[in-house]
């Protein structure tokens, strides 16, 4: 009798050593209730899949996530999680590489309009308010010189002005938008009043700032050419 007993006392513990295995144990239909034994079993996981459980359950206690089903044991928690996590890498990596893709198109047709014209600052000067004048209100004057470097006339540009210090950082941005006829090879003096607010540090400095110490830049967006066709560039989110 003693071999049957034996058996029995052998399955019953390969029996017990299955049942405790971590990734068997069920973890409670209320994720966000841990009891001691699902704590134990998780305490026997590396610590890697422990950190898979714990955002398993954070996903599904805070993050809007409702469970698979009751019965859900850790090891099938687990693989959820690995493929959540896999499947949010990859929409990341999609986007990340959209990003890219639509930064190199906006950056490609930047490149080429800045091949299509030349602009420069020439002159920077303030006008105070005359009344007598007719002059209401404070102004910085512009002088902007656009260059069409191109084999078509150009019949608008827009785009947006950057003031900068000596030292590279931005003064102040202005919308432009020229609506003059510039031949093939031809230049023009475009001539631009900005409004003065002394209460605005950007505009103190900008009149501050002598025109010879100010680093000019011209972000083109739109160049329309006398036969209706244009180049523009494709949006990619506000400038750093």
């Amino acid at each position: 009798m003693k071999r049957p007993l034996q058996f029995i006392a052998l399955a019953t513990l390969l029996a017990l050593a299955g049942c405790q295995n971590p990734h068997d144990h069920e973890l409670p239909s209320d994720i966000s209730k841990i009891d001691e034994g699902t704590r134990d079993a998780i305490k026997k996981l590396p610590n890697e899949e422990r950190e898979l459980v714990a955002k398993y359950a954070l996903r599904h206690t805070f993050g809007g996530d409702k469970p698979s089903g009751i019965g859900v044991t850790i090891g099938q928690a687990i693989q959820e999680q690995k493929e959540f996590e896999a499947a949010r890498a990859q929409r990341e990596a999609e986007a990340a590489a959209l990003k890219a893709s639509m930064q190199k198109e906006h950056d490609d047709a930047i490149s080429r309009m800045n091949n299509s014209v030349a602009v420069a600052l020439v002159s920077k000067a303030y006008e105070a308010s005359n009344f007598r004048e007719g002059t209401y209100e404070d102004t910085i004057q512009l002088e902007i010189a656009i260059e069409n470097k191109t084999d078509k006339a150009i019949a608008g540009v827009k785009g947006t002005a950057v003031f900068r210090d000596m030292f590279g950082d931005i003064i102040t941005r202005s919308n432009v938008a020229i609506t003059h006829d510039i031949q093939p090879g031809a230049k023009y003096l475009w001539q631009a009043s900005k409004h003065y607010n002394q209460f605005e540090q950007s505009d103190k400095t900008l009149r501050s700032t002598p025109t010879e110490k100010i680093k000019f830049e011209f972000e083109p967006d739109t160049i329309v050419f006398a036969d209706g066709t244009k180049q523009t560039a494709p949006s990619v989110g506000a400038p750093d």
